[in-house]
């Protein structure tokens, strides 16, 4: 992962660590002032004895999430930050077990099996918001330790309770039994931590995802509709390595090399880009993909990645266009004093296989096959029989009859080699008119 998307990731995970941290405190302030009201109702209505000191543990938690919530709402938990709120927050009924040792008669043997030992395990949950399996293992070890300090410090209080019941007796003080609640609360924080690795991970790969969808757009947006860039995207699992029959065209600027010896490098990109832009227009309305760019020479194909009920239609539509609009463009050519500029169109019909094709360091995705050399082919004919659009017998068969009724048929033409003659078509110029 380079630098830019180790900023990127760590920017998506501190964002989400204090969208769940903002979220889990409201609700932990939520349910400790509701307790701290519900105590103080039994306290002041005669229901219940002596629990001011619960009262005051429901108060400190509440008041301690309330501050959570407001530093998460503002984003300001990263970095060390988030060790020092999260272990703070584990480190609470530490507190309140404290708070027992000084205040109670019996210490903390007085609630070592009450709310602040189920507590514990709420604040090591907790801390599966971070995302951060190492910070998880240690809040269930230092859950852990604190729960082990606390049964410490009250084991004499625990050792003389009595019970009728020996099981009772039993688990209730000894100390095997706070031993095993111990180590269950040191694996919490590493069940949580499994958890928060699974999390982070899944928020990789969504940031892959973004990455890639990103990439699809920069590699395809410029040449494709907006709709046809959605459903590259939208469909791009199920589009990759994969055999297709798609509508081919190549089109290609008659006597540009010539041209070209005469112009600068400057000049020569500057009126390459308007043609390009021109040209990649009329592709695009018609749902094409611009495969590629080959010196002066334009790649594109109807179909395989966009499922499209007529792509020879398609095609067709887009080289009408496509003549169209060089009239235009050679309009404003001849009106800046540049000479006009002719392209010859050739279009097949049949199977490629597209994906992405390459070395293991740089891959374009692309079509290959024989189909793309036949295009390829037929549109180096237009100069030789002076037609500027020509279409192969494949790709005539395909097309809605009002378009075939626009092409006149050449006969069969021998192709750069192709064994077999194949069946010629032009289109008229009227038909882009």
């Amino acid at each position: 992962m380079n630098q830019i998307d180790l900023t990127a990731y760590q920017n998506l995970l501190q964002s989400e660590v204090n969208v769940t941290l903002r979220r889990g405190s409201f609700w932990a302030a939520v349910l400790g002032y509701l307790c701290a009201a519900g105590l103080s109702v039994m306290i002041f209505g005669g229901f219940a004895e002596r629990m001011e000191t619960p009262f005051i543990w429901a108060l400190i938690c509440g008041t301690y999430s309330g501050i959570v919530y407001f530093v998460a709402r503002a984003n300001l938990v990263r970095g060390v930050g988030t060790y020092v709120v999260i272990l703070s927050f584990t480190s609470l009924p530490g507190v309140l077990y404290l708070l027992s040792y000084f205040l109670l008669p019996s210490g903390t043997a007085t609630y070592i099996n009450g709310p602040p030992s189920y507590l514990f395990f709420c604040v090591v949950i907790f801390s599966g918001f971070a995302f951060d399996a190492r910070l998880s293992t240690i809040s269930g070890a230092l859950a852990s330790l604190e729960y082990t300090i606390a049964f410490w410090l009250g084991r004499d209080a625990l050792a003389e309770v009595s019970s009728p019941d020996p099981l009772l007796t039993q688990d209730l003080s000894q100390m095997p039994i706070y031993f095993f609640k111990a180590v269950i609360l040191f694996f919490s924080g590493i069940f949580v931590g499994t958890i928060a690795t699974t999390a982070r991970r899944l928020l990789t790969r969504i940031l892959s995802e973004e990455r890639e969808k990103s990439s699809i757009a920069g590699l395809f947006g410029q040449y494709v509709s907006g709709e046809v860039k959605d459903r590259i995207i939208a469909e791009r699992a199920g589009a990759l390595g994969e055999t297709r029959s798609v509508a081919l065209l190549f089109c290609d600027i008659r006597g540009f090399t010539s041209f070209s010896e005469s112009q600068s490098p400057e000049n020569i990109v500057r009126q390459l880009n308007e043609y390009f832009d021109a040209m990649g227009d009329r592709i695009a309305q018609a749902n094409g993909t611009i495969d590629k760019f080959i010196g002066d020479a334009v790649m594109a194909y109807f179909g395989g990645l966009i499922q499209l009920d007529r792509p020879c239609d398609n095609a067709f539509q887009a080289a009408v266009g496509m003549r169209t609009a060089l009239k235009d463009l050679n309009r404003r050519r001849m009106d800046r004093g540049l000479p006009a500029l002719e392209n010859g169109i050739g279009m097949h019909y049949g199977p490629v296989l597209q994906g992405s094709i390459g070395s293991k360091d740089r891959k374009n995705y692309s079509v290959i096959g024989d189909s793309v050399n036949t295009a390829a082919r037929i549109e180096s004919l237009c100069g030789r029989l002076e037609e500027p659009l020509l279409i192969s017998g494949d790709f005539f068969n395909e097309l809605s009859a009002e378009h075939q009724s626009l092409c006149v048929s050449l006969g069969p033409a021998d192709l750069k080699g192709k064994s077999q003659a194949i069946e010629l078509y032009a289109v008229r110029e009227s038909a882009g008119s």
